[in-house]
């Protein structure tokens, strides 16, 4: 196991996520007070963990755990140099975590559940924002993203019902 002075390290970076708030509903929707990216990845987690995906856990947690030092980027700001960097990035924070997890989170990091479960959480968010009047017009992209994304029977049942939701005017 790593030190505790490294691990504490470790923990003081990546609980700036505490605090980064979501670009795309900032930019896009005009969400002032928008999630941040810890609270997405605990609507991550909580999916997981009821839809038995557990072994994903130690993944979803660490899945942006880069934008503790590059700040959160909706997808179309990301090219090329910028996704390398990142990758860079993740891969030096995760040299700071004891290598059993280390080890965990590399089987299952480029998991296409992960990725799943990252998009099912969004369009749940947007929903959520809908339901407390932010403009469905903004909020329909999203959405639809989750709806091309999402392939998993289970997941998409449930996407199936934040759609329907999503469509009745309240």
């Amino acid at each position: 196991m790593k030190n505790e002075e490294q691990i504490l390290d470790f923990l003081l970076e990546v609980y700036k996520l505490k605090e980064i708030k979501r670009s795309g509903w900032l930019k896009k929707v005009k969400v002032s007070e928008s999630e941040s990216v810890a609270s997405h990845t605990f609507g991550m987690a909580l999916i997981a963990l009821l839809f038995g995906y557990e072994d994903l856990l130690s993944a979803i947690i660490t899945h942006d755990i880069a934008e503790s030092i590059l700040g959160d980027l909706m997808p179309e700001e990301k090219d090329q140099k910028i996704k390398a960097k990142e990758e860079m990035i993740f891969n030096n924070l995760l040299k700071n975590m004891p290598i059993n997890i280390r080890n965990k989170i590399e089987k299952t990091k480029n998991n296409r559940m992960v990725k799943e479960i990252d998009k099912l959480d969004m369009a749940i968010q947007a929903l959520y924002y809908k339901l407390k009047g932010f403009d469905k017009d903004k909020l329909a992209e999203f959405i639809a993203s989750a709806d091309k994304s999402i392939k998993n029977k289970n997941l998409r049942k449930i996407l199936t019902i934040v759609k329907k939701r999503f469509q009745i005017d309240n």
